[in-house]
């Protein structure tokens, strides 16, 4: 048996045909499902801090940008394209995403729909995905996927500026510092530091661990949480060929947490676990969990390792949900 080789593909993007299928069709959401408990308050309501896309479980199925309480309560935005990384503004006004074809905007009460100027996947324009927001809400960093480096642009989508350092960047949500003056991001192995203004880069640190995915700071940005996502899958010679199965799952898999500077490192969860955002509290963790068998979905997990972890929102024969952002 081989180890799979893995690709690191961007998150959702097996699911754009499914994007492209419902195209910003206004819906009703499926509620009263374990996706959602409950149908939570009205667009723009300030206690509807956690967005995440919802996607039903068939072929060309429609998929949901979606706004939930602390409490498990949905509400799904249907006048803006779905789509996929979903990122939330500072201030809490604005949700940034990955649609089908490029970066929109819309506001948290469901307002102001629009692709970004200077993101759609159309020649010059750069092809971004992967968008993360500036401290001060003014400018935005995001994942080239034709020059495959990160690119900071204005969040009017002007003043696109290359970080040609990094093209050894795995091409995942960055991480800015709190003066906006450079950005951390993950190579898979180790995370770096990129200066926004001279493009200078340096190694910060190298976790004691085989892979590190999903790379977040706390709120207060002291701590790092990130995932390890070796799943055990291998591929098996059999009499009809190669096929892949499950084996068991390498002790070093699932959620981690350290310091800022790399002491501390501690695995929270030892399960398959494909994404992570912190609370405004910098307590809890949410990730979402993917297994070939058991419970999937959202999950809330006390950073102290205190309690088991809880259920948030859960997948369901119908129904799956897609990523996370919590705002802070």
């Amino acid at each position: 048996m081989m180890p799979r080789r893995r690709i690191r593909a961007l998150a959702g993007c097996s699911l754009f045909a499914s994007l492209l299928a419902c195209g910003g069709d206004r819906v009703t959401s499926p509620m009263g499902v374990a996706v959602g408990s409950s149908l939570g308050p009205p667009l723009g309501d300030p206690s509807l801090v956690i967005a995440f896309t919802m996607c039903e479980r068939k072929d060309q199925g429609r998929c949901w940008l979606t706004l939930a309480t602390e409490q498990g309560a949905v509400r799904t935005i249907t006048s803006a394209p779905p789509g996929f990384d979903v990122v939330w503004s500072p201030d809490r006004s604005t949700l940034v995403y990955l649609a089908p074809d490029g970066l929109w905007s819309v506001s948290a009460a469901g307002t102001d729909a629009h692709l970004i100027p200077n993101t759609s996947f159309s020649f010059p324009n750069a092809r971004l995905r992967a968008p993360s927001w500036s401290p001060d809400g003014k400018r935005l960093a995001a994942w080239d996927v034709s020059s495959f480096r990160y690119v900071v642009i204005n969040a009017d989508g002007s003043g696109l500026q290359t970080l040609t350092g990094t093209a050894s960047a795995a091409g995942q949500p960055v991480h800015w510092s709190a003066d906006a003056t450079a950005l951390q991001y993950t190579t898979g192995k180790t995370i770096w530091e990129v200066d926004v203004a001279t493009n200078e880069t340096r190694q910060l640190v190298a976790p004691a661990v085989p892979e590190v995915w999903h790379v977040t700071y706390s709120p207060d940005g002291s701590r790092i949480a990130f995932v390890d996502q070796e799943d055990g899958m291998q591929y098996v010679l059999g009499p009809s060929g190669t096929y892949t199965q499950f084996g068991p799952l390498p002790a070093t898999s699932g959620l981690w947490v350290m310091n800022r500077d790399g002491s501390g490192l501690r695995q929270l969860l030892n399960e398959h676990v494909t994404g992570v955002t912190w609370s405004p509290d910098g307590r809890k963790l949410l990730y979402k969990r993917e297994a070939p068998s058991g419970p999937t979905g959202l999950f809330m997990v006390d950073v102290g390792g205190s309690a088991a972890p809880q259920p948030f929102i859960m997948d369901t024969d119908s129904l799956r949900v897609v990523g996370a952002d919590w705002a802070r």
